[in-house]
């Protein structure tokens, strides 16, 4: 794994913990607060639901950013896969510093939607570090560059 991807790595794992924290903390609060009520299961759900996710997405990520395509076509699809997740947590990030700059303050309550909002920034950087650590290599000796197919006479 190449310096560049690490930093990725780093960048993204870091930011989705954030994330966790910040919805942790939102749920702390919440139950602080004496929002959830004996016989609301929807609340309760949620509540139990949303941190449980994003904590499982931060595990997630965390495997799967360690994954290193060295050649072929999968390259250009896991550029195109982290591109798009690139553009998923910066709009997620800009939803998120919209709330927050409309008037929530950095106080307890406020605390887990900066973290969200910091975190999905963050994620998104890592994206991006990561999609470019997977780079478009020179032509192979036989010819072929890496992100072409190989004809099918050839596999056997």
């Amino acid at each position: 794994m190449n310096t560049k991807h690490q930093l990725g790595r780093a960048c993204l794992v870091f930011g989705y913990s954030l994330v966790a924290l910040g919805t942790v903390i939102n749920v702390v609060y919440n139950l602080s607060q004496g929002y959830i009520g004996a016989n609301n299961v929807r609340s309760i759900l949620s509540d139990i639901a949303e941190p449980a996710g994003v904590i499982a997405g931060l595990c997630a990520w965390w495997f799967l950013s360690a994954l290193v395509v060295s050649e072929g076509p999968q390259i250009a699809l896991v550029r195109k896969a982290f591109a798009g997740l690139f553009v998923q947590a910066i709009s997620l990030s800009a939803i998120y510093f919209i709330i927050v700059t409309s008037g929530i303050q950095l106080s307890w309550p406020g605390t887990g939607w900066w973290l969200t909002a910091i975190g999905q920034l963050g994620a998104g950087v890592g994206f991006l570090v990561i999609y470019f650590s997977y780079r478009s290599s020179a032509p192979r000796l036989d010819g072929r560059h890496p992100l072409e197919s190989v004809p099918e006479n050839e596999l056997t």
